[in-house]
């Protein structure tokens, strides 16, 4: 029979706002075709999703998923049709609800500074990562400056050669 297969992406414990996730796991010798299951229960009593591939993919683009935890394994299945045993199942989270926007601490509202400040805001709820954008129109409609995505509540530009004005 063929060996367990291993689980490429995504990441275990992933989470994501994407409701049709794609599941890639590596091939196995004497696997011909792959079968997949993901179920909202680590006991996989009934799956969502159980589905068997054509030959060869190692892929697997689910159906709309509701937001939950769900869990996922694959198994190979050779050419004489004798499955092998199921992978180490991983999780993925599949989360649609936007996190509350954050507080914004300081430069406070208005302020005048001089040189380029440290833009300090608090923690949203449920948020994992956070993105600076200051601009000298109210629509942000071409911002002046757009940060990386941030792990931190803080940050402090690089050089922009201006004054910067904030408001809240």
């Amino acid at each position: 029979a063929p060996a367990a297969p291993v689980l490429l992406s995504p990441a275990n414990a992933l989470q994501t706002n994407d409701t049709t996730p794609t599941f890639i796991w590596k091939a196995v010798v004497w696997g011909s075709t792959y079968q997949i299951q993901i179920d909202n229960n680590s006991t996989f009593a009934g799956p969502e999703q159980d589905e068997t591939g054509e030959a060869g993919e190692l892929s697997y683009t689910t159906a709309d998923l509701a937001p939950a935890t769900y869990y996922w394994r694959v198994r190979a299945i050779n050419t004489s049709g004798r499955p092998g045993a199921w992978s180490v199942a991983r999780t993925v989270v599949v989360d649609t609800t936007a996190p509350t926007a954050p507080v914004l601490s300081s430069p406070a509202g208005g302020a005048s500074v001089s040189g380029i400040p440290t833009y300090v805001w608090l923690a949203a709820a449920t948020a994992v990562r956070y993105q600076l954008q200051y601009d000298n129109d109210a629509g942000f409609v071409d911002p002046l400056y757009t940060s990386v995505e941030l792990a931190v509540t803080s940050h402090k530009p690089g050089p922009v050669g201006r004054q910067v004005r904030t408001r809240q």
